[in-house]
């Protein structure tokens, strides 16, 4: 799909074979932008991830329901038909309206929920409804031209948008014109290094560092996704000593990626700041 969006951990395959079923026992056709996002991706976590409503407050789409999901695997309450029951039983829904995503799930309140609405064969509408209130937004007439609206956060578009274009020189400009290399979302804690990191943007990594970047947790985060070149670019820089034992447990853990080398260089590394302290 035409669509900046990109879309991690997605759902299990589904196929033909269940979706028929499905948009039968809805009594509706699924729109064909969403049949063919769940056909490809069956949910994920998207990114960007934010949408902003009428009134200006930012809303996360933390993942896109899986269909079948909870059935498949082990989602949990990701799923369209088991998130479909549940909301059923607090308010009362025609069986073509569908929870397609969800927001964050917190301890406060049950999550905002993203909903599509089948009014006919043309009639379609996303719908935001808040997890706290149950009040509802509308957010777009179509599954692409809702992609379309997810954006990052106001307070880290600037180098969030940046780092996920891979755009170097971007970057650069950022940092040259005063963007702080320490600054932290708010919302999602993530730093330019952290989004760096997993976007396994190696010379942006560098850039970060030399602009006053702290390594922090980067490095324990880079050996968690298997990315060895920017955990080897970290060692050339300052680490806090509990930051490099953490890295390196994490590294020498059966179920880790970490090579041999790398797991070397670490260990030295770990002498020598032992060494230091004694």
């Amino acid at each position: 799909m035409s669509s900046m969006v990109r879309i991690r951990s997605p759902g299990p395959k589904l196929t033909e074979w269940y979706l028929t079923p499905f948009e039968r026992a809805l009594g509706r056709a699924l729109p064909a932008d969403y049949r063919s996002f769940v056909l490809e991706h069956n949910g994920g976590e998207p990114k960007p991830r934010w949408c902003c409503l009428s009134h200006g407050r930012e809303v996360q789409v933390s993942r896109f329901l899986s269909i079948a999901g909870a059935r498949l695997d082990s989602f949990g309450q990701d799923g369209v038909e088991d998130t479909m029951g549940l909301l059923r039983k607090e308010v009362e829904l025609p069986a073509w309206v569908i929870p397609i995503a969800r927001g964050p799930v917190t301890k406060k309140s049950k999550p905002d929920l993203f909903l599509l609405t089948i009014d006919g064969h043309e009639s379609v509408r996303i719908e935001f409804r808040d997890g706290r209130s149950g009040t509802t937004e509308t957010l777009a007439g179509s599954f692409q031209s809702f992609l379309d609206r997810l954006e990052f956060p106001r307070s880290a578009k600037p180098w969030m948008e940046t780092i996920f274009r891979g755009d170097l020189e971007g970057l650069r400009r950022w940092l040259e014109g005063g963007g702080n290399p320490q600054g932290k979302d708010d919302e999602t804690k993530a730093t330019p290094l952290s989004e760096a990191v997993a976007e396994r943007q190696v010379e942006m990594v560098k850039l970060l560092l030399d602009g006053g970047a702290k390594v922090g947790n980067g490095l324990m985060q880079a050996i968690e996704l298997g990315y060895g070149d920017i955990a080897r670019v970290m060692l050339n820089y300052r680490i806090a000593d509990s930051e490099l034992e953490k890295a390196y447990a994490v590294a020498r853990h059966p179920a880790g990626s970490a090579d041999e080398e790398l797991i070397r260089l670490l260990s030295v590394r770990v002498r020598q700041h032992k060494r230091r302290r004694s």
